[in-house]
């Protein structure tokens, strides 16, 4: 396991804007409050050196374990999306795109040259009737009529 007790764990929690923090008192053998929002779920350790929500998210070292030392300090592939259900968030949510996606999704908008008439200085919003020039003609009295 790394330097803190779960750390991949609860730097998933951080990174979601949530909290994880180690209560004693009140349980037996202590327990893991983590809150992320509005939600929060409370993990009560087993008794014998496992809290076994929090173990299963955690690839096994050997066959059969049975307490956190048995597990390398690496997260099985879905260990995100299972700590989001036990809190009772969906998984289905954006995800947050590596700086790398966001560079490469700029340079096809900027290439696409889907901005260019904002470039050119044209409204945000045009007229539906193309531009509002014949639109403004139409309301103008004629001088025939005048």
């Amino acid at each position: 396991m790394s330097n803190r007790a779960y750390g991949l764990i609860r730097s998933i929690v951080e990174r979601l804007g949530g909290s994880m923090t180690y209560e004693r008192k009140g349980y037996r053998h202590g327990a893991w409050v983590i809150r992320i929002g509005e939600s929060s779920v409370t993990i009560e350790a087993g008794g014998s050196r496992s809290f076994p929500e929090l173990d299963r998210l955690y690839v096994p070292r050997v066959p059969d374990p049975m307490h956190w030392d048995d597990y390398s300090d690496e997260l099985v592939p879905n260990a995100e999306t299972q700590l989001l259900s036990m809190l009772g968030i969906s998984g289905n949510r954006p995800e947050c795109l590596p700086d790398d996606e966001v560079k490469g999704l700029a340079q096809i908008i900027e290439r696409s040259d889907f901005l260019s008439p904002l470039k050119r200085g044209a409204s945000r919003d045009p007229s539906p009737f193309g531009s509002e020039e014949p639109f403004t003609r139409r309301l103008s009295p004629s001088p025939a009529s005048v």
